[in-house]
């Protein structure tokens, strides 16, 4: 078996898999649709599916396929994907970082930044302390007690 790659996916495979070659696609869309169908007649995202998701990746993906065939004929396939993220990247370190340098800076935090910030905003334009502590113990309680009333709505012995 011969595994023809892109970039750093190719790999060497055992040579008790003569007969059999593997690839790896651009995507879903290289293989025929009907050989996928062949290899999935039920699956729930089809064919199509990979294919709608290929042409619009989210950020940082990027979409692929193996096919590994035997006799000119698909005998397997399997869509896969790559995300670029770094793992040592904590968003909530980040966020917390911006918010105390924006709470303790004096100039104004800047616009359109996003939703969390809010309170910086009203603290910065002339809202007090105070009155920021009052109205976030609102929305704390407010949650509170909706937390209560589901866990009061669910049954007591919620395994049965």
């Amino acid at each position: 078996m011969r595994l023809v790659g892109v970039g750093e996916m190719a790999l060497m495979s055992p040579p008790e898999a003569a007969g059999y070659q593997a690839q790896v696609l651009p995507g879903v869309a290289a293989i025929p649709r009907e050989a996928w169908t062949a290899l999935f007649p039920n699956d729930v995202e089809g064919w199509d599916y990979y294919v709608a998701c290929e042409a619009s990746p989210p950020p940082a993906f990027t979409f692929q396929a193996i096919v590994v065939t035997a006799q000119s004929r698909v005998v397997a396939a399997a869509p896969i994907f790559r995300l670029t993220y770094r793992l040592d990247y904590n968003p909530l370190e980040g966020q917390l970082g911006l918010l105390m340098k924006y709470a303790t800076d004096p100039t104004p935090a800047p616009i359109g930044r996003g939703f969390d910030r809010w309170f910086v905003f009203l603290h910065k334009g002339g809202v007090s302390t105070t009155w920021l502590v009052l109205v976030g113990s609102v929305v704390a309680a407010g949650c509170a007690a909706a937390g209560w009333q589901l866990k009061r709505s669910l049954p007591a012995d919620a395994s049965t």
